[in-house]
């Protein structure tokens, strides 16, 4: 019985049955949806670890650079000290130059 009290009649059938087709569609449809937001999730989650492991890279990167910043700078340090020594022996062989010249 149709819901009317009457029975079903065939255009009443073809009714259900186009519904059930909507709905069969439709859930086709949310499937794949809800299979393609899986797959979104699978990515960006793997995007991520990509992410993390660069910016892991990165501060390891970072901490080499800074380990050659100071080592280079050690360097100019010294290479100062040497550049102002080798001015201060020139220049105290200038002035023994010029006591020599003087006492002449």
């Amino acid at each position: 019985m149709a819901a009317n009290g009457h029975p079903p009649t065939m255009e009443s059938m073809g009714d259900v049955e186009r519904t059930i087709e909507r709905h069969s569609v439709l859930l086709r449809e949310h499937d794949r949806r809800i299979s393609a937001l899986e797959v979104s999730q699978t990515r960006m989650t793997e995007s991520f670890a990509l992410i993390n492991q660069s910016l892991g890279e990165l501060k390891a990167e970072i901490r080499e650079l800074k380990a050659v910043e100071k080592a280079l700078e050690a360097k100019r340090q010294r290479a100062d000290g040497i550049t102002w020594a080798i001015l201060f022996l020139i220049l105290t062989q200038l002035v023994v130059a010029a006591f020599e010249f003087l006492k002449r």
